[in-house]
């Protein structure tokens, strides 16, 4: 056995140290806009409900759609 489990697999330990957080948590805040102007500057017809964009605050009419 050594550290990164039996003959080298790597345990479920080794994959939480690793800098995968710090990544994801990149990833969810390039999706998060100011506002609709700049939403559409990357989205020009908006975004669905179900995209990691979508913000509740930029569907005014209520509709699951974001800055349509």
């Amino acid at each position: 056995m050594t550290d990164r489990g039996f003959d080298g697999c790597t345990t479920s330990q080794d994959t939480s140290e690793t800098p995968v957080d710090g990544s994801s948590n990149e990833s969810s805040q390039s999706t998060q806009f100011a506002n609709c102007t700049e939403l559409r500057k990357t989205y020009p017809d908006g975004v669905p409900s179900t995209h990691p964009a979508y913000q509740r605050k930029f569907d005014r009419d209520k509709d699951d759609y974001a800055c349509e």
